[in-house]
């Protein structure tokens, strides 16, 4: 790890504790995850998300795991060997360069806390809309930029973004510290 906040960082993602909070499962199953799905984690750290949903889609579907550091990726690798799943596939490369994945796919796209770490969030948010099907979800869970002293995204920005890339908004939920965005692609 290259600093001690990095080191942090991990711990904080990879704690058993966070269940509590945030049961991957449960949020996975609420945004309508099922069986033969194609899905996108984009920004997947160290898979809080990726493997629990790639046991949920099953053989049949399939999770592409998005992120760029290479260290997340070894750590979903490792996961992925220890649950026995072949059906996630690791890209390391920026969110807004997902060439790898065909158009028209994708049922469903995560942004869980990652859209406020992503260099180009609106040509992120342009490149997921092209890799959705046609009925397809963009969720976005991310802290608020102005509760946070700025680690975060500004909603209604992302919002305008989405809504001019093409997407309907279906579900918003703000909290004090986080918002729950999805969003459909016509």
């Amino acid at each position: 790890m290259n600093s001690i906040i990095e080191y942090i960082e991990f711990a904080i993602l990879i704690n058993p504790l966070r269940r509590v909070f945030q049961n991957p499962e449960k949020i996975l199953k609420e945004i309508g995850l099922r069986d033969a799905m194609h899905v996108i984690d984009l920004g997947c750290g160290p898979g809080y998300l990726t493997i629990p949903a790639a046991k949920i889609v099953g053989p049949s579907g399939r999770v592409y795991a998005v992120d760029i550091n290479e260290r997340y990726l070894r750590y979903v690798r490792k996961k992925m060997e220890q649950h026995g799943l072949d059906n996630i596939i690791l890209l390391n490369t920026e969110a807004w360069r997902l060439d790898a994945i065909p158009p028209n796919t994708v049922d469903i796209c995560l942004m869980f806390l990652s859209l406020h770490h992503f260099s180009k969030k609106r040509e992120s948010i342009y490149e997921v809309i092209e890799k959705l099907k046609k009925g397809g979800t963009l969720v976005i869970y991310d802290t608020n930029y102005d509760v946070l002293a700025g680690h975060g995204t500004h909603l209604e920005e992302i919002q305008a973004t989405a809504l001019e890339a093409g997407f309907i908004t279906t579900y918003l939920r703000r909290k004090l510290i986080t918002y729950m965005l999805k969003l459909l692609k016509p």
